[in-house]
């Protein structure tokens, strides 16, 4: 008998809405890497353009932001699997030493940099 209520209910009186009841629902992960996406996207446009630069270059411009304490705007990349992200950072290079460098706290692999510029 339950059965046959069961068949008589899902024949007569339920209606699946299928995709509709999903549409809108997002991954927490899928959400959180729109937002990284967003936000990457914002900050290349309105960052300065320094072209990129070989490691003798950089170190030395390092050294000499280290010696004269001069702040630096630091620009460095991350690759996760095909993506690549752009990121920057400003402030006084305060280390700089063992592949690491620190700006303002910050710990940043030295062959991640791709460019440095001193602030005027």
């Amino acid at each position: 008998m339950n059965d046959r209520l069961a068949q008589q209910f899902f024949a007569h009186d339920y209606h699946d809405r299928g995709v509709q009841k999903w549409q809108g629902y997002f991954l927490s992960d899928h959400t959180q890497h729109l937002r990284e996406h967003h936000q990457a996207v914002q900050q290349a446009t309105t960052w300065e353009r320094i072209p990129a630069m070989n490691h003798t270059e950089i170190s030395r411009k390092l050294q000499y932001a280290v010696q004269k304490q001069q702040p630096v705007t630091l620009i460095w990349k991350q690759t996760r699997g095909l993506e690549t992200q752009y990121f920057q950072a400003q402030g006084r290079v305060t280390g700089h030493e063992a592949g690491l460098v620190r700006i303002d706290g910050q710990l940043i692999p030295f062959e991640l940099i791709v460019a440095i510029k001193r602030k005027n």
